[in-house]
């Protein structure tokens, strides 16, 4: 729309303002690649800049805060989407990102919490078994690789011992494989020669 000066000149009246899916877009259009890496601690800590940014710039103006309610509602459905897949690291960052648009967010905090405890679950692979002479005790001979730490240890174990937040439960058929239990979240998986 144009209008005429005391000059006489004609002059652009401003643009309107963004509308909230608007912003809301703008903001998606650079989340979204930084989710696409979001295990690289890189692209972590380059996502919640942007959402620090963006809720900075956005939060003074009602559309701007429509946009970030948006963007915050799609954030906390990629929390459970993660977490359903069992993306425990990706489900971490996006725990952060929410933080980020919604600070202490409690149902956040336990996904977050569970999938820490996931992630940091320890990964063992069965190298194989020994029977002690004497006493036929069996042991497993174990590499246990521990994310928490990113260190490798190697364990001889029994039957009902406990190391490392795992309960070594039983021996699978004839030396195949072996039980274990991992103490934090009680679930007990199999790990095979």
């Amino acid at each position: 729309m144009w209008r005429q000066g005391a000059s006489g000149a004609c002059h652009a009246s401003p643009p309107p303002p963004p509308t909230a899916p608007e912003i809301a877009q703008q903001i998606r259009s650079q989340v979204d690649p930084l989710v696409a890496q979001a295990p690289s601690p890189a692209a972590r800590t380059q996502l919640l800049n942007v959402l620090q940014a963006a809720k900075a710039t956005h939060s003074v103006t009602d559309n701007g805060k429509q946009a970030l309610s948006t963007i915050k509602s799609e954030l906390e459905d990629r929390v459970k989407q993660s977490f359903e897949d069992k993306r425990w690291a990706v489900c971490m960052v996006l725990c952060d990102a929410v933080d980020v648009m919604d600070p202490g967010n409690q149902r956040v905090a336990r996904y977050k919490e569970r999938a820490t405890i996931e992630f940091n679950k320890p990964q063992v692979k069965l190298q194989g078994f020994v029977t002690d002479e004497e006493t036929k005790a069996v042991y497993a001979y174990l590499e246990i690789f521990l994310p928490e730490t990113n260190k490798t240890e190697r364990k001889q174990v029994q039957e009902n011992e406990e190391f490392l937040g795992l309960r070594f439960v039983e021996i699978i058929g004839d030396l195949r494989g072996i039980k274990l239990e991992y103490k934090k979240t009680g679930e007990i998986f199999d790990v095979m020669k």
